[in-house]
């Protein structure tokens, strides 16, 4: 994504295109709500780790075999592309 934007800022004609500028607006909001999501996401599993770690929770979780939520990295899972 970083070369696109990269081909996109050398050369102004492909810049101000409309469709280039519209793909770049689309891209924006995309991340938004993927940040968002994962945001969400988080704070849940947060949630969850904290409602699994009180009494009396703690011995259902404990039977029933309950793991800890993992929380999403971001670095971890956005691998690089060539």
């Amino acid at each position: 994504m970083h070369k696109f934007l990269a081909v996109a800022e050398a050369y102004p004609a492909l810049r101000s295109s409309d469709l280039v500028t519209s793909l770049m607006a689309e891209i924006v909001r995309t991340e938004d709500g993927l940040a968002a999501s994962r945001d969400s996401y988080n704070a849940t599993a947060g949630a969850y780790n904290t409602a699994r770690s009180l009494f009396p929770t703690i011995i259902a979780a404990a039977v029933f075999n309950f793991q800890t939520a993992r929380y999403w990295n971001e670095s971890a899972a956005s691998p690089e592309v060539a």
